[in-house]
């Protein structure tokens, strides 16, 4: 009988940035992983969020699975048997391996020319060196020019410096692709980037799932407002319907409504939301024509900030209902949405009872009223097909490990689309920013030019106050999540 050390089978399939998209396997492949009694949601869950098995982690992962199932808990991988014939592992392994070379030799034919010729790349490729803080030089620069090309900017952009923010946005990058966030690029980052990135020369134009949004004919958003203690709060709500009016949004009353006009906008007895206060337009579909029905839920926390549980009520079950969901608020130290007083329990919904990893942790207040290893995510059930979630507040970045694990909240990155603040945004522009967003997914609008628009609200308010450190930080105020595998994607030509 022939087999392959553990070793050999990681490093074959691992080496050079190699990976596997769990969904595109052949059908040869499915066959013989379900052969040893391997389903597809074992490798849903060995690829995380991303749908994609790579780098030394997740083969060895996988690796350790087959080899539960074949029955054989120790180094070696049985692929022949007596008479020389392939065990299933052993197709396997190979089949695998095809798949591998496969997509090796597409990412080096696209993304990975960007970093063919420069000695200090083919160093890294070769895991003779890393790149990391304080390196410098042509192979730094043509990473950032990689980040910054599927959307992960940096303040300090493409200046051949790894500095902090280059640090931030490679940790972006591992955690969108499922490496071990480590903010550097080693053999396995750089593999990653050049199966990602298109070829030199072009940017990835992002954009939501569109086509999935509207494919009912309604459009459901919610807009969550939190509670300030500095009392913006009724500020934010007038900005809100201030701007849903101009939009030609009208307010729904539904006891006047006949029923098949309720079960048509989603406002029947199993989907009304007593405690929110809904708005709703049609609009054309520019790309097919279509008239869609766009059905907002406004929900805004309660003024005293007393009680918020059942602004936080309704944030919940927005999650489970509503196509789009859109959060302005405190991040409340990366813990999560709240309602009510930063002091209080109630209103808090919360993502992470551990808080920030990144900045301040929580205060000694709010860790009394959260429990440090609560989440509510897991409370959210029977959600939509596909959901874009945005949150503008504070850092609510911080939301995102939690957010892209699936034992807790249950959904991959193909399916759940995720913009987050990566800087605090102002009290005076949330309004603003929550209209925005609105605007942007009514019109099809890609993720470089809706970001953009929203980092420029924020770099205006700044600069009328003279503060140019905080407006050109603000040129990176968003990042996102779950954007790289859409259907919508496009390549375009840079300037």
């Amino acid at each position: 009988m022939a087999g392959v050390q553990r070793n050999e089978f990681v490093q074959r399939l691992a080496d050079r940035g190699g990976y596997v998209v769990v969904d595109q396997l052949p059908s040869e492949v499915q066959s013989a992983l379900s052969q040893v009694g391997i389903q597809p949601q074992d490798l849903q869950r060995i690829a995380g969020s991303d749908g994609v098995i790579r780098g030394n982690t997740e083969f060895e992962a996988l690796f350790r699975e087959i080899d539960r199932r074949d029955g054989r808990l120790d180094q070696q991988l049985t692929t022949r048997g007596p008479s020389g014939e392939l065990t299933a592992a052993g197709r396997i392994y190979e089949g695998l391996g095809q798949v591998v070379d496969a997509n090796r030799a597409r990412a080096a034919a696209e993304g990975g020319r960007r970093f063919t010729g420069e000695p200090s790349l083919e160093a890294v490729q070769n895991g003779q060196r890393l790149l990391e803080l304080g390196a410098t030089g042509e192979g730094v620069r043509r990473v950032q020019q990689a980040l910054s090309d599927i959307g992960f900017d940096t303040p300090s952009g493409v200046n051949g410096t790894y500095d902090a923010d280059t640090v931030r946005a490679v940790e972006r990058f591992q955690r969108e692709v499922g490496l071990t966030v480590d903010g550097r690029v080693g053999p396995e980052t750089l593999g990653a980037l050049a199966a990602t990135v298109p070829p030199p020369g072009e940017r990835l134009e992002r954009s939501a799932e569109y086509d999935r949004m509207y494919a009912d004919g309604r459009l459901d958003v919610t807009i969550a407002i939190g509670f300030d203690e500095h009392g913006t709060t009724p500020d934010r709500e007038r900005a809100v319907l201030s701007g849903l009016r101009q939009d030609g949004y009208r307010p729904i009353n539904r006891n006047s409504l006949p029923p098949a006009e309720r079960d048509r906008l989603g406002l029947n007895d199993e989907r009304w939301d007593p405690n929110a206060r809904y708005f709703h337009r049609s609009f054309t579909d520019d790309r097919t024509g279509h008239q869609v029905d766009a059905v907002v839920r406004l929900v805004v926390a309660p003024n005293d900030g007393v009680d918020g549980r059942e602004a936080r009520e309704s944030f919940r079950r927005a999650l489970e209902q509503d196509e789009v969901v859109i959060y302005g608020g405190h991040a409340r130290y990366g813990t999560g949405p709240d309602f009510d007083h930063l002091e209080r329990g109630p209103g808090n919904f919360v993502i992470d009872g551990q808080g920030n990893r990144h900045g301040s942790p929580p205060p000694a207040g709010l860790r009394q009223v959260i429990d440090r290893d609560r989440t509510d995510l897991r409370s959210v059930r029977g959600r939509p097909e596909y959901q874009l979630l945005v949150f503008n507040g504070c850092s609510t970045e911080e939301y995102l490990p939690m957010m892209r694990d699936q034992r807790v909240f249950g959904r991959n990155a193909g399916n759940t689309d995720v913009i987050a603040t990566t800087i605090p945004t102002s009290g005076a522009t949330s309004g603003a920013h929550l209209v925005r967003f609105l605007n942007g997914v009514t019109r099809r609008e890609s993720n470089n030019s809706l970001l953009a628009a929203q980092s420029g609200i924020e770099q205006r308010h700044r600069e009328r106050f003279d503060d140019q450190l905080g407006a050109e930080r603000a040129r990176t105020t968003y990042t996102e999540s779950g954007f790289l595998g859409n259907d919508g994607n496009r390549r375009v030509r840079t300037p």
